[in-house]
Order: C-alpha cells, then structure tokens, then sequence
C-alpha cells in the first residue's frame, strides 16, 4: 500500500534516496531535469521567494521505503485577498524540457492515483497542469478515475539518437550543409582556430558564455533578469559535474560557447553564445557540429536539442518528438474552475487580437 507525505527540501533522507537513484538511473522518465539539483534550485529562487507561490513536494513511500516524488509547487490566484482558484504545476513548468515524477518503479497508476488522491483530500478543488509531458512518460499508464483528463500539444522537442541516426555532413539540409562546409573550409585551412570541450566547464567559461548572452542579445537575454543569474550560479555550481561547455577559439579568442548537461550518456543542450565579431565564420553552427560529432564518435546515446521549433534542429535532421499538456480536474471543482477557463479564453482572445495588429 502506498502513503503519501508532505515534505520539503530539507528532508535529508528524501535527498540521499533521490541523488541515488538519479545518479543510477533507475528512475522511469531519466533526463538531466529530473535531478535534486536543478528542482531544488528551481525551488529555491522562484518559488520559495514568491507569495503566490507554495512548493508542494510529495514523497510516496511503501512501508518505509521511497518509491517516487512529486516536484509541484501550487499556483495561487487572489483578488482582493480572496481565493479565485489555486493549481498545481511542476517545479520549473515550461523551462523543465521533460518533467515528470522522479519515479524509482514501474507501478505508475497507483503512484499518480495515491498523489492525486492525497492533494484531493487535502485541498479540495484544486487542480492540475502538467506542460510538456513527452510520450514516454509515467502518466502515460494513468487512467485518472474521478477526474476529468484534457490531452493537449503543448510543445516539441528534437534530439538525435546516434542508435539510429550515424549519417555525416552530406545527410543534412543543403541549406545548413552549405553554411557549414564554408565554416569547415575555413577551419581547417587557417591557422589559430581550436576546439575545446570542458568537463566539468569552468566559472570562466560561464561568465564568458553570461558575457556574450548580453551582448548578443541585449535586452532579451536571460541573464539581464538579476534572479535568472544567481539561479544559474547556483545551479552550475551544485551540477558542475554535469556541466560541459564545447568552446569554439580563433587565436586564443572565444568565438562560440555552447553549455548543456551530460546525463546518463546523453548530451542536453541548454544555452548557446556567440561573439558577432566572427559571425562571418559561422561560429555558433561550427561548434555545434563539431560537438554533436564529438559525441557522436565517442559512444555517447544521443545529442538532446531539447524543446522549440528553431530551424536548425529539423536541418540537422533530428527526430521531432510531440509534447503534451495533460488538464486534470477532479470532479468538485465546480465553479472555480469554470471562471479560471473564462479567465483564460478572455487572456487568449486579448493575445489573439494584440497578434493580429502587430502584424
């Protein structure tokens, strides 16, 4: 019989069992955002410091024994003080690739059931949104009794598996191919151009990678966001040893920095930069071919280029992968959950219509 728990980060014992299965990979969804690290993280600077939000961080145990947790942090909505409606979401939802239930054993339904049942029991008509769910999910095996389940597209995500897919430069999109046997070309020919990959990436190699962010992208980068820099300090520090960084050199000068995590064999790549002062050369496109080669023919599983419909990644050729948005609400949600869908179709037509004129 399973029981459910209520706990949170500073359960020592939920933290040995969950480092230890992740570092075995022994957990049913296996992917670099399934770590202690980057969901504590995540906890601790955008959740834990916001009122509206409640970390809600579940542990299932069969006797004494862990078998899975539930990363959620409860979403709050208030008006005047007063409660509209509060949901569940993952901890990092959108920016978590593949989440899921750090799940140690093959009994899905009744895991999903015992943790449905005890936010149920605990807090009346709440409900679910859980983003990005890939197709080999743990919910995937869940038939929700007593709730209503909505499945929905939500996002993509693209990745080479190198079991399948061993094909050279002549099999990518001639678009892409042309751009990069020039970078190639130049590469080879001209002296003072290097390729490095760092595992573990040092601190200079990420305030490198923060520094041409900015000046790339300016206004938009996710380091002009002060709590978005101390995250990803954070965060590096805690996972340095699944921290890579490939970096791209012309005369000792960085060019291009890609970083990503190596998890279970498989590369995962999370942020990119560039200086524009070489961008005639295409350093970004060369050092992301020279990476995927690299772990291409050094055994590694498969290159991950995680979620969003960027060109590149089809002309690369990698395999495009549905996810699904998955609506749960129990069966007492009654009218809260009815002024939330009218908040939200109001909230779509306004998005709609903003579209529309900036046309």
């Amino acid at each position: 019989m399973i029981r459910v728990v209520r706990t949170d980060f500073s359960d020592s014992t939920l933290e040995r069992w969950w480092k230890e299965k992740y570092q075995q990979g022994a957990l049913v969804t296996d992917t670099a955002f399934q770590s202690w690290n980057w969901n504590y993280c995540w906890w601790k600077h955008f959740i834990e410091p916001d009122p509206m939000r409640e970390l809600l961080l579940l542990k299932a145990l069969e006797g004494d024994n862990i078998v899975a947790v539930a990363p959620w942090f409860i979403q709050k909505r208030t008006v005047g003080g007063y409660r509209l409606w509060n949901y569940v979401l993952w901890i990092a939802d959108r920016l978590s690739a593949y989440p899921d239930l750090v799940l140690a054993t093959g009994n899905e339904q009744n895991v999903w059931e015992s943790f449905l049942k005890f936010c149920l029991t605990q807090y009346g008509d709440i409900w679910f949104i859980f983003n990005d769910m890939h197709p080999r999910s743990s919910i995937i095996n869940f038939c929700p009794g007593g709730y209503e389940c909505n499945k929905k597209p939500s996002d993509t995500s693209f990745s080479l598996n190198f079991m399948k897919f061993s094909a050279g430069i002549e099999s990518l999109h001639p678009n892409l191919r042309r751009g990069l046997k020039k970078a190639l070309r130049a590469y080879h020919s001209s002296d003072g151009w290097d390729w490095e990959i760092h595992v573990p990436s040092s601190s200079q190699d990420l305030e490198t990678l923060k520094k041409l962010c900015k000046d790339r992208f300016g206004s938009k980068c996710f380091f002009q966001v002060n709590k978005n820099t101390v995250f990803f300090d954070d965060f590096s520090k805690r996972n340095e040893a699944e921290t890579f960084c490939s970096v791209l050199l012309k005369e000792g000068n960085i060019t291009s920095i890609v970083m990503g995590f190596i998890h279970q064999d498989v590369f995962y790549y999370f942020l990119s930069g560039m200086d524009s002062d070489f961008k005639e050369g295409r350093p970004g496109l060369l050092n992301l071919y020279l990476l995927i080669e690299y772990a291409k023919n050094n055994e590694y599983r498969a290159f991950d280029f995680l979620k969003g419909e960027e060109r590149y990644k089809k002309e690369f050729r990698a395999s495009r992968e549905e996810l699904c948005q998955y609506f749960i609400i129990p069966e007492n949600s009654g009218m809260r959950i009815k002024l939330y869908s009218l908040a939200q179709r109001i909230k779509n037509i306004h998005q709609r219509i903003h579209s529309y004129h900036c046309v």
